[in-house]
């Protein structure tokens, strides 16, 4: 498996995941801003402040995902940015905080730099051993 191919897989996600949110952020945005000749209800207005911090949470959340991003388009070529293990079941991006999902048939799972197991995982080698989603691991490559 190579590096450009895992990574293009998780770019592809990412870039449904960012559709999602950008969907999302439009509906919120739309719920906040309801005009008083729109609507009869008096009880519509209570939810518009709601709405609003909705929107403006999922916006910050759209700018965050828009980082990971542009960081995984650019650690294609360049490994300091992203380091790739590769066990018997799982692809672990180190550097990134992505949901996981699937790769033929291994699941990828982006731990960042923040999350208590990195330094742990970072610190692998090939044909070490480690542990994680209650299955044993042994680390096959790192790309």
């Amino acid at each position: 498996m190579r590096r450009q191919s895992i990574i293009e897989a998780v770019i592809d996600k990412q870039k449904e995941f960012l559709k999602t949110l950008v969907k999302s952020v439009s509906q919120y945005k739309v719920a906040s801003d309801i005009d008083e000749d729109d609507t009869i209800d008096p009880e519509d207005f209570s939810h518009q402040t709601e709405a609003k911090e909705m929107q403006l949470r999922l916006e910050e959340h759209l700018k965050e995902e828009e980082i990971k991003l542009s960081k995984l388009e650019k650690s294609i070529d360049n490994e300091k940015l992203l380091r790739i293990i590769i066990s018997d079941k799982t692809i672990l991006l180190l550097g990134i905080s992505i949901p996981k999902f699937e790769i033929d048939s291994k699941i990828c799972i982006g731990i960042s730099e923040t999350a208590p197991i990195f330094q742990k995982i970072n610190s692998l080698t090939i044909g070490d051993e480690f542990r994680i989603l209650q299955s044993d691991e042994k680390v096959l490559s790192i790309l």
